[in-house]
Protein backbone atom coordinates (compact mmCIF):
# COMPACT_ATOMS: atom_id res chain seq x y z
CA UNK A 1 0.00 0.00 0.00
CA UNK A 2 1.27 3.39 -1.00
CA UNK A 3 1.52 6.29 1.15
CA UNK A 4 -1.03 8.50 -0.24
CA UNK A 5 -3.26 5.32 0.00
CA UNK A 6 -3.31 5.66 4.03
CA UNK A 7 -3.52 9.00 4.50
CA UNK A 8 -6.59 9.30 1.69
CA UNK A 9 -9.72 7.41 2.49
CA UNK A 10 -11.39 5.66 -0.62
CA UNK A 11 -13.85 8.52 -3.07
CA UNK A 12 -17.05 6.41 -1.53
CA UNK A 13 -15.87 6.78 2.63
CA UNK A 14 -14.76 10.22 1.78
CA UNK A 15 -18.42 11.05 0.03
CA UNK A 16 -20.39 9.61 3.00
CA UNK A 17 -18.30 11.39 5.82
CA UNK A 18 -18.80 14.29 3.82
CA UNK A 19 -22.71 13.88 3.32
CA UNK A 20 -23.14 14.06 6.80
CA UNK A 21 -25.40 16.27 9.21
CA UNK A 22 -22.37 18.15 10.49
CA UNK A 23 -21.13 19.15 7.09
CA UNK A 24 -24.96 21.06 6.99
CA UNK A 25 -24.27 23.12 9.63
CA UNK A 26 -23.27 26.88 9.42
CA UNK A 27 -19.57 27.33 9.98
CA UNK A 28 -20.28 30.21 12.55
CA UNK A 29 -22.45 27.37 14.23
CA UNK A 30 -19.68 25.19 13.94
CA UNK A 31 -17.41 27.67 16.01
CA UNK A 32 -19.55 27.92 18.56
CA UNK A 33 -20.16 24.14 19.14
CA UNK A 34 -16.10 24.32 19.43
CA UNK A 35 -15.82 27.20 21.45
CA UNK A 36 -17.52 24.98 24.03
CA UNK A 37 -14.70 22.35 24.01
CA UNK A 38 -12.65 24.86 25.81
CA UNK A 39 -11.38 23.72 29.72
CA UNK A 40 -8.55 25.78 29.81
CA UNK A 41 -6.59 28.12 28.47
CA UNK A 42 -3.19 25.51 27.84
CA UNK A 43 -2.20 25.72 24.65
CA UNK A 44 -1.10 21.80 24.36
CA UNK A 45 -1.32 19.09 22.14
CA UNK A 46 -4.74 18.35 24.13
CA UNK A 47 -6.45 21.78 23.79
CA UNK A 48 -9.02 22.26 21.63
CA UNK A 49 -7.80 24.16 19.04
CA UNK A 50 -4.67 21.75 18.37
CA UNK A 51 -6.79 18.86 19.22
CA UNK A 52 -9.89 19.14 17.10
CA UNK A 53 -7.54 20.36 14.59
CA UNK A 54 -6.31 16.66 13.95
CA UNK A 55 -9.41 15.15 13.53
CA UNK A 56 -9.70 16.05 9.89
CA UNK A 57 -9.25 18.31 7.56
CA UNK A 58 -12.53 19.92 7.83
CA UNK A 59 -12.23 20.41 11.20
CA UNK A 60 -8.94 22.07 10.66
CA UNK A 61 -10.35 24.45 8.35
CA UNK A 62 -12.92 25.51 11.01
CA UNK A 63 -10.33 25.62 13.63
CA UNK A 64 -8.48 27.90 11.92
CA UNK A 65 -11.21 30.04 11.17
CA UNK A 66 -12.32 30.78 14.80
CA UNK A 67 -9.98 32.80 16.42
CA UNK A 68 -11.91 32.26 19.86
CA UNK A 69 -10.19 29.23 20.08
CA UNK A 70 -7.27 31.17 19.81
CA UNK A 71 -7.49 34.06 22.56
CA UNK A 72 -6.84 31.73 25.20
CA UNK A 73 -3.54 30.06 26.00
CA UNK A 74 -0.76 29.50 29.38
CA UNK A 75 2.64 29.16 28.57
CA UNK A 76 4.88 28.11 31.55
CA UNK A 77 8.79 28.84 31.31
CA UNK A 78 10.98 26.78 33.15
CA UNK A 79 14.76 27.35 34.10
CA UNK A 80 16.79 25.31 35.60
CA UNK A 81 19.37 26.14 38.66
CA UNK A 82 22.33 26.76 35.87
CA UNK A 83 20.42 29.86 34.16
CA UNK A 84 20.77 27.91 31.22
CA UNK A 85 18.14 29.06 28.46
CA UNK A 86 18.84 28.21 24.92
CA UNK A 87 18.44 30.95 22.67
CA UNK A 88 16.20 28.42 20.71
CA UNK A 89 13.37 28.06 23.66
CA UNK A 90 12.36 31.80 23.64
CA UNK A 91 12.58 31.75 19.96
CA UNK A 92 10.16 28.72 20.08
CA UNK A 93 8.09 30.78 23.02
CA UNK A 94 7.94 33.69 20.58
CA UNK A 95 6.82 32.28 17.86
CA UNK A 96 4.38 30.49 19.39
CA UNK A 97 2.68 33.31 20.31
CA UNK A 98 3.15 34.84 17.48
CA UNK A 99 0.78 32.17 15.76
CA UNK A 100 -1.61 32.45 18.52
CA UNK A 101 -1.73 35.62 19.07
CA UNK A 102 -2.30 36.53 15.38
CA UNK A 103 -5.00 32.96 14.63
CA UNK A 104 -7.08 35.02 17.57
CA UNK A 105 -7.65 38.28 15.30
CA UNK A 106 -9.00 41.04 17.80
CA UNK A 107 -10.48 38.80 20.15
CA UNK A 108 -10.10 39.82 23.52
CA UNK A 109 -7.50 37.87 25.14
CA UNK A 110 -7.46 35.37 28.04
CA UNK A 111 -3.53 34.15 29.05
CA UNK A 112 -1.14 33.08 31.46
CA UNK A 113 2.81 33.74 31.25
CA UNK A 114 4.13 31.35 34.35
CA UNK A 115 8.35 31.34 35.33
CA UNK A 116 9.23 28.48 37.27
CA UNK A 117 12.55 28.07 37.99
CA UNK A 118 14.86 28.64 41.04
CA UNK A 119 17.16 31.50 38.92
CA UNK A 120 15.91 34.59 37.56
CA UNK A 121 16.80 35.19 33.80
CA UNK A 122 14.02 38.03 32.21
CA UNK A 123 12.55 37.63 28.78
CA UNK A 124 14.08 38.76 25.54
CA UNK A 125 12.69 42.20 24.76
CA UNK A 126 11.23 40.93 21.77
CA UNK A 127 8.36 39.03 23.93
CA UNK A 128 7.93 42.11 26.15
CA UNK A 129 7.59 43.94 23.12
CA UNK A 130 4.81 41.27 21.41
CA UNK A 131 2.86 40.92 24.18
CA UNK A 132 2.63 44.93 24.40
CA UNK A 133 1.73 45.19 20.90
CA UNK A 134 -1.67 43.24 21.98
CA UNK A 135 -2.03 45.11 25.23
CA UNK A 136 -5.52 46.72 24.05
CA UNK A 137 -6.96 42.80 23.74
CA UNK A 138 -6.01 42.36 27.50
CA UNK A 139 -8.76 40.58 29.33
CA UNK A 140 -7.76 37.83 31.79
CA UNK A 141 -3.91 38.54 32.46
CA UNK A 142 -1.97 35.82 34.78
CA UNK A 143 1.44 36.60 34.93
CA UNK A 144 4.23 34.84 37.40
CA UNK A 145 7.17 36.54 35.89
CA UNK A 146 10.23 37.88 37.27
CA UNK A 147 10.12 41.18 38.48
CA UNK A 148 11.94 43.02 36.64
CA UNK A 149 9.92 41.99 33.56
CA UNK A 150 7.08 43.11 35.42
CA UNK A 151 8.54 46.34 35.80
CA UNK A 152 9.10 46.23 31.69
CA UNK A 153 5.97 45.36 30.92
CA UNK A 154 3.56 47.38 33.10
CA UNK A 155 6.45 50.44 32.44
CA UNK A 156 6.61 50.32 29.00
CA UNK A 157 2.64 50.02 28.42
CA UNK A 158 2.28 53.42 26.61
CA UNK A 159 -1.59 53.11 25.84
CA UNK A 160 -4.25 51.69 27.72
CA UNK A 161 -6.20 48.38 28.99
CA UNK A 162 -9.33 49.09 27.70
CA UNK A 163 -11.08 45.66 27.88
CA UNK A 164 -8.97 44.33 31.09
CA UNK A 165 -11.36 42.69 33.79
CA UNK A 166 -8.95 40.48 35.41
CA UNK A 167 -5.32 40.93 36.49
CA UNK A 168 -2.97 38.42 38.37
CA UNK A 169 0.83 39.23 39.33
CA UNK A 170 3.06 37.05 41.05
CA UNK A 171 6.99 36.74 41.54
CA UNK A 172 8.39 33.11 40.70
CA UNK A 173 8.95 31.28 44.11
CA UNK A 174 12.65 32.29 43.89
CA UNK A 175 12.08 35.56 44.18
CA UNK A 176 9.09 35.94 46.60
CA UNK A 177 12.19 34.92 49.49
CA UNK A 178 14.33 38.34 48.45
CA UNK A 179 14.02 41.48 49.05
CA UNK A 180 13.71 43.76 45.91
CA UNK A 181 16.98 46.07 44.89
CA UNK A 182 16.28 49.53 45.56
CA UNK A 183 18.33 50.93 42.94
CA UNK A 184 15.75 48.85 40.23
CA UNK A 185 12.70 51.12 38.44
CA UNK A 186 10.06 50.90 40.87
CA UNK A 187 6.61 49.00 39.56
CA UNK A 188 3.92 51.08 38.71
CA UNK A 189 0.55 50.36 37.57
CA UNK A 190 -0.32 54.12 36.29
CA UNK A 191 -1.97 52.21 32.73
CA UNK A 192 -4.48 50.99 34.71
CA UNK A 193 -5.78 53.96 36.19
CA UNK A 194 -7.96 54.22 33.13
CA UNK A 195 -8.86 50.45 33.01
CA UNK A 196 -12.75 50.78 33.20
CA UNK A 197 -13.77 47.58 32.89
CA UNK A 198 -11.36 46.08 35.55
CA UNK A 199 -12.62 44.27 38.54
CA UNK A 200 -10.74 41.48 39.88
CA UNK A 201 -6.86 41.85 41.07
CA UNK A 202 -4.69 39.54 42.64
CA UNK A 203 -1.06 40.35 43.99
CA UNK A 204 1.54 38.13 45.21
CA UNK A 205 4.33 40.48 45.75
CA UNK A 206 6.24 39.85 48.94
CA UNK A 207 7.82 42.72 50.04
CA UNK A 208 7.73 44.18 46.11
CA UNK A 209 4.06 46.02 46.74
CA UNK A 210 4.52 49.30 44.36
CA UNK A 211 2.53 52.27 45.16
CA UNK A 212 -0.96 51.51 44.37
CA UNK A 213 -2.83 55.13 44.27
CA UNK A 214 -3.05 54.65 40.52
CA UNK A 215 -4.98 51.04 40.65
CA UNK A 216 -9.06 51.81 40.13
CA UNK A 217 -9.96 50.57 43.77
CA UNK A 218 -13.54 51.74 44.14
CA UNK A 219 -14.66 49.36 40.79
CA UNK A 220 -13.05 45.78 42.36
CA UNK A 221 -15.46 43.42 43.54
CA UNK A 222 -12.46 40.96 43.83
CA UNK A 223 -9.18 41.41 45.64
CA UNK A 224 -6.75 38.43 46.43
CA UNK A 225 -3.40 39.54 47.78
CA UNK A 226 -0.61 38.03 49.19
CA UNK A 227 2.10 38.91 51.75
CA UNK A 228 0.46 42.32 52.45
CA UNK A 229 1.70 44.23 55.26
CA UNK A 230 -1.10 45.53 57.29
CA UNK A 231 -0.65 49.02 56.54
CA UNK A 232 -1.05 47.63 52.68
CA UNK A 233 -4.10 45.41 53.79
CA UNK A 234 -5.46 48.60 55.42
CA UNK A 235 -4.58 50.94 52.67
CA UNK A 236 -6.56 48.51 49.73
CA UNK A 237 -9.63 47.31 51.58
CA UNK A 238 -9.94 51.43 52.67
CA UNK A 239 -10.21 51.91 48.88
CA UNK A 240 -12.72 49.10 47.85
CA UNK A 241 -16.55 49.99 48.86
CA UNK A 242 -17.78 47.49 46.06
CA UNK A 243 -15.83 44.81 47.14
CA UNK A 244 -17.76 41.96 47.37
CA UNK A 245 -14.67 38.59 47.47
CA UNK A 246 -11.68 39.00 49.45
CA UNK A 247 -8.34 36.78 49.75
CA UNK A 248 -5.97 37.96 52.43
CA UNK A 249 -2.40 36.55 53.69
CA UNK A 250 -1.30 38.81 55.82
CA UNK A 251 2.47 39.72 57.10
CA UNK A 252 1.83 40.96 60.78
CA UNK A 253 3.90 41.99 63.31
CA UNK A 254 2.65 41.64 67.45
CA UNK A 255 3.00 45.45 68.02
CA UNK A 256 1.61 46.17 64.37
CA UNK A 257 -1.54 48.84 65.24
CA UNK A 258 -5.09 47.66 64.06
CA UNK A 259 -7.88 50.11 63.35
CA UNK A 260 -11.64 49.30 62.61
CA UNK A 261 -13.39 49.05 59.39
CA UNK A 262 -16.41 48.86 57.47
CA UNK A 263 -16.91 46.99 54.62
CA UNK A 264 -20.40 47.13 53.07
CA UNK A 265 -20.60 44.79 50.39
CA UNK A 266 -18.12 42.35 51.31
CA UNK A 267 -19.64 38.51 50.73
CA UNK A 268 -16.80 36.31 50.97
CA UNK A 269 -13.43 36.51 52.90
CA UNK A 270 -10.41 34.01 53.14
CA UNK A 271 -7.79 35.78 56.04
CA UNK A 272 -4.87 34.02 56.90
CA UNK A 273 -1.51 35.63 58.12
CA UNK A 274 2.42 34.69 59.34
CA UNK A 275 1.35 34.82 62.89
CA UNK A 276 -1.47 33.11 62.88
CA UNK A 277 -3.71 34.76 65.67
CA UNK A 278 -2.61 38.15 64.31
CA UNK A 279 -5.12 37.38 61.24
CA UNK A 280 -8.32 36.86 64.05
CA UNK A 281 -7.19 39.90 65.83
CA UNK A 282 -6.97 41.75 62.57
CA UNK A 283 -10.53 40.20 61.79
CA UNK A 284 -12.14 41.38 65.14
CA UNK A 285 -11.82 44.76 63.39
CA UNK A 286 -13.76 44.28 60.86
CA UNK A 287 -17.22 44.96 60.18
CA UNK A 288 -18.86 43.28 57.25
CA UNK A 289 -22.25 42.93 57.24
CA UNK A 290 -23.27 40.96 54.39
CA UNK A 291 -20.52 38.87 54.69
CA UNK A 292 -21.97 35.13 53.80
CA UNK A 293 -18.77 33.23 53.79
CA UNK A 294 -15.61 33.14 56.15
CA UNK A 295 -12.78 30.90 55.77
CA UNK A 296 -10.08 31.45 58.24
CA UNK A 297 -7.59 28.03 57.92
CA UNK A 298 -5.68 27.09 61.42
CA UNK A 299 -7.79 28.39 63.72
CA UNK A 300 -7.23 27.82 66.97
CA UNK A 301 -8.75 27.96 71.07
CA UNK A 302 -7.42 31.45 71.51
CA UNK A 303 -8.66 32.90 68.81
CA UNK A 304 -12.37 31.91 68.55
CA UNK A 305 -13.07 35.17 70.58
CA UNK A 306 -11.84 37.03 68.16
CA UNK A 307 -14.04 34.98 65.57
CA UNK A 308 -16.72 35.62 68.08
CA UNK A 309 -16.23 38.98 68.60
CA UNK A 310 -16.21 39.98 65.08
CA UNK A 311 -19.50 37.96 64.28
CA UNK A 312 -21.55 39.86 67.27
CA UNK A 313 -20.35 42.95 65.81
CA UNK A 314 -21.37 42.48 62.13
CA UNK A 315 -24.58 40.37 62.59
CA UNK A 316 -23.50 38.99 59.34
CA UNK A 317 -25.78 36.40 57.66
CA UNK A 318 -22.88 33.72 57.87
CA UNK A 319 -24.01 30.59 55.93
CA UNK A 320 -20.61 29.22 55.27
CA UNK A 321 -17.00 28.76 57.76
CA UNK A 322 -14.02 26.82 57.27
CA UNK A 323 -10.80 26.68 59.42
CA UNK A 324 -9.32 23.92 57.11
CA UNK A 325 -6.32 24.31 55.43
CA UNK A 326 -4.63 23.61 52.07
CA UNK A 327 -0.61 23.37 54.43
CA UNK A 328 -0.03 21.75 57.34
CA UNK A 329 -2.44 22.47 60.71
CA UNK A 330 -2.60 24.96 62.66
CA UNK A 331 -2.73 25.35 66.44
CA UNK A 332 -5.86 22.47 68.39
CA UNK A 333 -9.48 23.37 68.41
CA UNK A 334 -9.99 22.05 72.51
CA UNK A 335 -12.79 21.99 75.19
CA UNK A 336 -16.20 21.65 74.73
CA UNK A 337 -17.50 25.64 75.63
CA UNK A 338 -14.70 26.74 73.18
CA UNK A 339 -17.27 24.87 70.51
CA UNK A 340 -20.63 26.20 72.19
CA UNK A 341 -19.23 29.60 72.43
CA UNK A 342 -18.18 29.03 68.24
CA UNK A 343 -21.65 27.14 67.31
CA UNK A 344 -23.84 30.01 68.63
CA UNK A 345 -22.28 32.44 66.87
CA UNK A 346 -23.00 30.98 63.61
CA UNK A 347 -26.92 30.14 63.84
CA UNK A 348 -27.53 30.77 60.07
CA UNK A 349 -24.70 28.18 58.76
CA UNK A 350 -25.34 25.91 56.39
CA UNK A 351 -22.24 24.53 55.71
CA UNK A 352 -19.24 24.01 58.08
CA UNK A 353 -15.59 22.58 57.24
CA UNK A 354 -13.77 22.36 60.72
CA UNK A 355 -10.31 21.08 61.51
CA UNK A 356 -9.69 20.75 65.39
CA UNK A 357 -5.68 20.52 64.66
CA UNK A 358 -2.84 18.56 65.87
CA UNK A 359 -4.14 17.87 69.03
CA UNK A 360 -7.85 18.60 69.33
CA UNK A 361 -10.35 16.17 70.21
CA UNK A 362 -13.23 15.81 67.47
CA UNK A 363 -15.50 14.39 69.82
CA UNK A 364 -16.95 17.46 71.70
CA UNK A 365 -18.09 18.11 67.90
CA UNK A 366 -20.21 15.53 67.37
CA UNK A 367 -21.58 15.31 71.45
CA UNK A 368 -22.61 19.07 70.47
CA UNK A 369 -24.38 18.34 67.42
CA UNK A 370 -26.34 15.36 68.56
CA UNK A 371 -27.35 17.27 71.70
CA UNK A 372 -31.13 18.96 72.09
CA UNK A 373 -29.13 22.00 72.40
CA UNK A 374 -29.84 22.48 68.45
CA UNK A 375 -26.34 23.91 67.32
CA UNK A 376 -26.10 25.15 63.77
CA UNK A 377 -29.56 24.21 63.45
CA UNK A 378 -29.70 24.88 59.49
CA UNK A 379 -26.48 22.92 58.56
CA UNK A 380 -26.73 20.17 55.62
CA UNK A 381 -22.90 19.82 54.96
CA UNK A 382 -20.24 19.25 57.65
CA UNK A 383 -16.48 18.33 56.95
CA UNK A 384 -14.29 17.48 59.94
CA UNK A 385 -10.95 16.46 60.26
CA UNK A 386 -8.39 15.49 62.98
CA UNK A 387 -5.49 13.86 64.49
CA UNK A 388 -7.07 12.09 66.86
CA UNK A 389 -9.77 9.31 66.63
CA UNK A 390 -13.03 9.63 67.08
CA UNK A 391 -15.65 7.73 69.15
CA UNK A 392 -17.51 5.83 66.60
CA UNK A 393 -20.82 5.35 68.05
CA UNK A 394 -20.88 8.82 68.97
CA UNK A 395 -19.95 9.99 65.27
CA UNK A 396 -23.17 7.41 64.19
CA UNK A 397 -25.05 8.67 66.49
CA UNK A 398 -24.81 12.09 65.54
CA UNK A 399 -25.57 11.46 61.86
CA UNK A 400 -28.30 9.36 62.62
CA UNK A 401 -29.74 13.08 64.59
CA UNK A 402 -28.71 15.28 61.94
CA UNK A 403 -29.94 13.39 59.14
CA UNK A 404 -33.55 12.86 60.89
CA UNK A 405 -33.92 9.43 62.23
CA UNK A 406 -33.95 11.57 65.65
CA UNK A 407 -33.95 15.15 64.45
CA UNK A 408 -36.07 17.86 66.41
CA UNK A 409 -36.29 21.01 64.62
CA UNK A 410 -32.82 21.10 62.36
CA UNK A 411 -32.02 20.79 59.03
CA UNK A 412 -31.22 17.50 57.48
CA UNK A 413 -27.75 16.93 56.84
CA UNK A 414 -26.99 16.25 53.83
CA UNK A 415 -23.34 15.85 53.05
CA UNK A 416 -20.71 14.71 55.62
CA UNK A 417 -16.98 14.16 55.10
CA UNK A 418 -14.49 13.02 58.00
CA UNK A 419 -10.78 13.00 57.48
CA UNK A 420 -8.61 10.74 60.21
CA UNK A 421 -4.84 12.12 59.66
CA UNK A 422 -3.35 9.21 61.72
CA UNK A 423 -0.16 10.11 63.34
CA UNK A 424 1.69 6.64 63.58
CA UNK A 425 1.89 5.69 67.21
CA UNK A 426 2.65 2.04 67.54
CA UNK A 427 -0.84 1.23 68.74
CA UNK A 428 -3.43 -0.68 66.17
CA UNK A 429 -6.23 1.88 65.06
CA UNK A 430 -9.56 0.73 65.90
CA UNK A 431 -11.97 -0.69 63.68
CA UNK A 432 -15.39 -0.05 62.99
CA UNK A 433 -18.07 -2.35 64.37
CA UNK A 434 -20.18 -4.55 62.51
CA UNK A 435 -23.33 -3.42 63.67
CA UNK A 436 -22.48 0.71 63.12
CA UNK A 437 -20.96 -0.16 59.41
CA UNK A 438 -24.59 -1.41 58.81
CA UNK A 439 -26.15 1.65 60.35
CA UNK A 440 -24.01 3.60 58.07
CA UNK A 441 -24.68 1.65 54.59
CA UNK A 442 -28.96 2.64 56.18
CA UNK A 443 -27.63 6.31 55.73
CA UNK A 444 -26.52 5.64 52.80
CA UNK A 445 -29.15 3.84 51.65
CA UNK A 446 -31.47 7.12 51.87
CA UNK A 447 -28.88 8.99 49.81
CA UNK A 448 -26.79 10.65 52.21
CA UNK A 449 -23.44 11.38 50.78
CA UNK A 450 -20.26 10.57 52.92
CA UNK A 451 -16.24 10.04 52.15
CA UNK A 452 -14.91 8.88 54.93
CA UNK A 453 -10.11 9.09 54.86
CA UNK A 454 -10.40 6.60 57.58
CA UNK A 455 -9.34 3.06 57.33
CA UNK A 456 -11.34 2.47 60.32
CA UNK A 457 -14.87 2.73 57.88
CA UNK A 458 -12.92 0.64 55.30
CA UNK A 459 -15.84 -2.33 56.70
CA UNK A 460 -18.76 0.35 55.19
CA UNK A 461 -17.57 0.07 51.63
CA UNK A 462 -16.58 -3.76 51.91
Amino acid sequence: MQPEEIVTPPPEILAHYESGPFFKIPVEIKSMIFGHCIESPEPDSKSAPLLLGQVCRHWREVTLSSPELWSSFIKTIVVDHTLNVAPSRYNSLLELLKIWLARSATRPLNFALLYKGIRIRPLPPPIHQLLLQHAHRWEHVILCLPYSDLVELFGKCTGSLPLLRTLAISLPHYERAQDIDPAEEPLSFEVLRHSSLLQTIEMSLNRAWPSLSSVPWTQLTSFNGHHLRVRNAYDVLRSCPALQECRLKITIKPDDPFTSLHLPELRVLHIAADWSSGAFAFLAQLTLPRLQRLQCPCLDSDSVRHVVAFLSQSLCPLTHFSTISEGPPGRSLQGEEIFINLFTALPHLVEMGLDVGWQGSPNPVASLLRSENHYLPRLTRLELRAREAIDHELLVGMLEYRTGANKQGAAVLGRFAWSYQEIDSGYPTARLSPALAERIKALLRRGIEMDFDDSAFDIVFC
